[in-house]
């Protein structure tokens, strides 16, 4: 929370007042404040920049110090910042137009968290090859 800049109150908890397993909080801020992004690379504060997804403390700084000299063009320039843009696409524009046109696709769970597959009984019986 304190090299993010996120208060406790703005932290997106579930039913069960849980933080959401199966986001990140960052990821999970982001979907909850649709009205923040996209963000402009080229102009976006450095404590917004900390808010979006795929962006850390040092590739933020390492942003806002380069924008200064030369913008990214597309997701290889992002990634070579350190950005990761398969996460951060979707909420950051860059030169205007939004490197992902919708939200990554997310990975569909067979169980619940907590549901587990029962285990199967435990043989206690050694076949006779176990041990030639």
């Amino acid at each position: 929370m304190r090299d993010y800049g996120y208060r406790f109150e703005e932290l997106v908890f579930d039913r069960s007042g849980n933080l959401p397993l199966d986001e990140d909080p960052k990821t999970a801020w982001a979907l909850a404040n649709p009205k923040q992004f996209p963000l402009p690379l080229e102009s976006a504060p450095l404590d917004l920049l900390l808010r979006v997804p795929g962006i850390g403390p040092k590739t933020a700084r390492v942003l806002v110090e380069q924008r200064r000299r030369t913008l990214p063009r597309d997701a290889r320039d992002l990634r070579r910042l350190g950005v990761d843009p398969h996460r951060a696409a979707y909420f950051v524009t860059v030169r205007g137009r939004r490197l992902a046109a919708a939200l990554p696709p997310r990975q569909l769970r067979l169980f619940g968290h907590g549901e587990h597959l029962t285990r199967a009984a435990f043989k206690t019986t050694v076949p006779p090859c176990a041990y030639r």
